[in-house]
């Protein structure tokens, strides 16, 4: 027990986590083309510009956001007919609200617009599974790409006007599905959320049950909150999921110990593998599409193929959660033949007790 204790101490202490863990490897940019005139707008996460930032330990807040005009001009290059074209920096924003801080360029070229060439390496250093949604408008028309590590550069002739709306269904195929498979796979809290609902759910149709009605839920309020028919506030949310992660590693406690709660108090059970949890899943998954959408809604969607383009992210949300799945079920099924089973959920949901507290105190005091 004491040396369970250490860990745990020695993790939180040398391994802060972050309190929004939420689409942390993506960022966005809006590029307006009209007539000979460039404006784009960035937007990444403030744990990006802080990694960025020289002087490490300052919080957003504490430093002068507009060092970093000088890292996009090196690391996100635009040229025209193959001459460098100049970013201005116009304004900045910190959107607190959302965690996101905002950039506002004038991109100035000498020559007439023809051919122009954006070629992407911002934070890559930081995670090689990083991305940039950039979505540009020319006219009436439009297009989106993804910049990934493996597709850095992108060329766009506006000569006439010829870019069309080409938000296709393959592109958004292309993009949300992997965006939601990104988003499970580096979001810790859901990733607690899930290995906390299988450790003591028994079978295999059990457990996709309670993913699926998971993302059912995560994809109604997601829907909900991007379309602005309701929105939670972040820091209501984010501090919910916490508590949400708690609620599961408590229940594996009740029942792995096969606590069984008196008759008045029956309101209050806990239902481990019964199909009780699917509702509780479920609920919680309506929380969880609240915690994700706030930045969807803050950025902007697509306008054609919105609904289709968050179903797909969802999808790719499910297809995360069936490979951790797939990957720890058959060791969780291996552990309940053996005489460790009951020690090893206890310790499992113990540190997953302790992120939760600590990410719900870490939230609600952001």
């Amino acid at each position: 027990k004491r040396s369970i204790l250490l860990i745990i101490i020695f993790w939180f202490v040398f391994f802060p986590q972050k309190a929004f863990a939420h689409l942390a490897n993506a960022s966005y940019t809006f590029v307006t083309i009209d007539e000979n005139k460039i404006k784009l707008s960035y937007a990444t996460l403030d744990d990006n510009i802080l990694f960025a930032y020289p002087e490490k330990g300052k919080k957003i807040e504490e430093i002068q956001l507009d060092f970093f005009a000088e890292s996009f001009k090196k690391k996100f290059l635009i040229t025209n007919n193959g001459k460098p074209c100049q970013p201005h920096l116009v304004s900045y924003k910190n959107k607190a609200n959302v965690k996101l801080v905002e950039y506002i360029f004038n991109i100035e070229c000498k020559e007439k617009l023809s051919n122009i060439r954006f070629e992407y390496n911002l934070f890559f250093d930081i995670s090689r599974y990083h991305q940039n949604i950039a979505k540009f408008k020319v006219g009436k028309g439009y297009e989106e790409i993804m910049f990934t590590q493996t597709n850095k550069a992108f060329d766009l002739d506006v000569r006439n006007n010829k870019i069309q709306n080409q938000i296709s269904s393959i592109y958004t195929i292309l993009t949300y599905f992997p965006l939601g498979i990104m988003h499970i796979l580096t979001g810790y809290d859901h990733i607690m959320f899930l290995i906390g609902l299988l450790l003591v759910t028994i079978s295999i149709r059990s457990i996709l049950k309670i993913v699926t009605s998971f993302t059912l839920a995560h994809s109604i309020t997601l829907i909900i909150s991007a379309l602005g028919i309701f929105v939670l506030p972040p820091r209501l949310t984010e501090s919910i999921i916490a508590v949400s992660i708690l609620y599961v590693a408590g229940e594996n406690l009740l029942v792995i110990s096969k606590f069984k709660w008196p008759e008045k108090y029956k309101y209050f059970r806990f239902y481990g593998d019964l199909p009780k949890r699917r509702i509780h899943t479920f609920l919680f998954g309506l929380v969880h599409g609240f915690g994700v959408s706030y930045i969807f809604k803050e950025i902007g969607l697509p306008k054609d193929g919105l609904v289709q383009s968050l179903l797909l992210f969802n999808v790719g949300v499910e297809f995360g959660q069936l490979c951790i799945v797939i990957l720890i079920f058959p060791l969780l099924w291996f552990l309940r033949r053996t005489k460790w089973n009951a020690l090893v959920v206890k310790i499992i949901s113990v540190i997953i007790g302790m992120f939760a507290i600590f990410w719900f105190i870490q939230r609600v005091s952001a």
